[in-house]
């Protein structure tokens, strides 16, 4: 029976950010040509608009995008020592 469902928005319980980085790169590139995107982890949304030069009218299209093949991925791994803090 399961008890409680978990939802992580942010990479706190699952190592997102390089999957993220990698749909990025494929479906955006264009905007991040000679970008370090370890600069950007603690960047927030609008911060990270305007370092990369994209308008905010792209930015619904680009979460979408960028979320369906997340749901789809395959290689997201928890962060170690995740599922004995979740069930302790």
């Amino acid at each position: 029976m399961i008890k409680y469902i978990v939802f992580d928005f942010d990479g706190t319980i699952a190592d997102t950010f390089e999957v993220i980085k990698n749909i990025a790169i494929n479906e955006y590139g264009e905007y991040a040509v000679d970008f370090d995107f370890e600069s950007i982890k603690n960047e927030d949304t609008k911060g990270l608009l305007k370092k990369l030069n994209i308008p905010l009218w792209k930015l619904p299209e680009m979460s979408l995008k960028i979320t369906s093949k997340l749901r789809n991925n395959k290689d997201i791994k928890l962060f170690p020592g995740i599922i004995d803090l979740l069930t302790n």
